[in-house]
């Protein structure tokens, strides 16, 4: 089996598949490529929302910014880690924070919320409320 990363020109390679239901704690085997794949809960709303980046030749796709951004902070009150938990909220606001600043950024943020089902946003209000007001804010139109 290969590893679940890859290290190629300091670029970290994550095989990932989507998890439902109880999920697992081990790897996902994957035969026909032989690899294993960590599961991911919402990650179809990381692979509706990709960016496209040019290195070396290479043409990666990976998560738009903000929908990188809104899954963390829903899959951060998922997680049952406490240590990992925390690294998702404080990763998601950290570049949540940087996103606001930006424009185009906010913009994107409004479309990538308002495509997710109508339960996604409940949830993800409720949690960013409580971890990230000033996302909540912006994303709730709420001005206190």
């Amino acid at each position: 089996m290969w590893p679940d990363c890859l290290k190629i020109w300091d670029l970290k390679v994550e095989f990932l598949c989507p998890e439902y239901g109880r999920g697992k704690n081990s790897p996902y085997e994957i035969k026909k490529l032989n690899l294993d794949a960590t599961g991911l809960r919402y990650l179809n709303l990381l692979i509706a929302h990709v960016l496209v980046v040019h290195r070396n030749g290479i043409d990666v796709r990976v998560p738009e910014p903000s929908a990188f951004v809104l899954q963390k902070h829903i899959v951060s009150e998922k997680r049952v880690n406490i240590i990992k938990r925390s690294k998702d909220k404080s990763v998601a606001t950290e570049i949540g924070h940087y996103l606001l600043r930006l424009p185009e950024q906010r913009l994107k943020l409004v479309q990538v919320f308002s495509e997710l089902p109508k339960r996604w946003q409940t949830t993800l209000l409720k949690i960013v409320k409580k971890d990230h007001f000033e996302m909540y804010e912006f994303l709730s139109g709420d001005k206190v």
